[in-house]
């Protein structure tokens, strides 16, 4: 992995797109076609990067603190800049330095060693995991593993076995939560929050690969509990990094339009809903940041 210098690109700069000339009606259908191909496009890769088996998505709750373990510390110390620069730029909270990390990059020599290793030395990183899902982890042929710990707490952020409840003289207590907590359909008493994110990546795969590529690619795989199968997301994505048949001379530099519109959104949307509600939302708001960006930079 060379060593390059971390620029910190204007995320939150969006060349707001010119409105087209409202003369000829074939231009006027483009528009249209345009418009419906993005939001389908949008729709797609929202869907492939939120786990449908999921009730509810989870995201940050806390402040994030990366880590960067098995490299110098002056790379370490660039690539955790990086991610704490994208995690501020889409909103996710951030810690002060000299955190307690909860965001992390292993680089090992080899992956199935490094969980083997992990799961001896601490089990409960795994116990949320399947068998299914653990053997899929493991045996992925890819450079990568990634996988994050949940837990569901109360709307105040209380352990999800009681739920502060106001009362009517404007008291809080602190009441047993039953039936999965639901207030409404809509509106839930309960979400889930990321406690945990980690991302394995193997040395070997390195090559070529820049400190901002392999940041934003991190920030990317733990900010949001996404798919490990990327290979048919609808635009170019960081996440397409580590892919089989792709360099990092072709890879994305960076998080694209795309990567950053859908943190920024899932970061905005609401968690006290159910996970199609939550989509919806993601998709709606990443739309329209990606509509105040030119076509041909997307």
């Amino acid at each position: 992995m060379s060593a390059v210098k971390v620029f910190l690109p204007a995320l939150a700069t969006v060349i707001a797109a010119q409105s087209a000339p409202a003369e000829a009606t074939a231009a006027q259908g483009a528009i249209v076609i345009e418009g419906q191909r993005l939001h389908s496009q949008v729709d797609d890769f929202v869907r492939k990067l939120t786990p449908a088996q999921n009730d509810q998505l989870s995201r940050f709750a806390e402040d994030v603190c990366p880590a960067v373990i098995g490299l110098s510390d002056d790379l370490a110390k660039e690539i955790t800049g990086r991610i704490r620069s994208v995690a501020g730029a889409i909103g996710a909270p951030l810690a002060k330095p000299k955190c307690s990390p909860n965001l992390v990059l292993l680089v090992v020599h080899d992956k199935e060693v490094a969980i083997h290793q992990l799961r001896t030395r601490m089990p409960g990183l795994f116990a949320q995991m399947l068998a299914a899902e653990l053997e899929e982890l493991v045996d992925n042929p890819g450079p990568v593993a990634a996988w994050q710990v949940s837990s569901r707490v109360g709307a105040d952020g209380m352990p999800l076995s009681k739920v502060r409840i106001r009362k009517e003289d404007g008291n809080n207590d602190a009441v047993p939560l039953v039936r999965g907590g639901f207030l409404s359909r809509v509106n839930m008493q309960i979400m889930r929050r990321l406690d945990l994110s980690l991302v394995v990546v193997e040395a070997r795969a390195l090559d070529q690969v820049d400190t901002r590529q392999l940041a934003d690619y991190t920030a990317m795989r733990t900010l949001a509990v996404g798919s490990s199968d990327v290979s048919n997301l609808p635009a170019r994505s960081i996440l397409q990094l580590f892919n089989a048949g792709v360099s990092p001379l072709q890879a994305p530099e960076s998080v694209t339009w795309w990567d950053v519109a859908f943190l920024k959104s899932l970061y905005r949307s609401s968690n006290r809903v159910e996970a199609s509600n939550q989509r919806a939302q993601i998709s709606k708001m990443m739309a329209s940041e990606l509509n105040r960006v030119p076509v041909e930079q997307r």
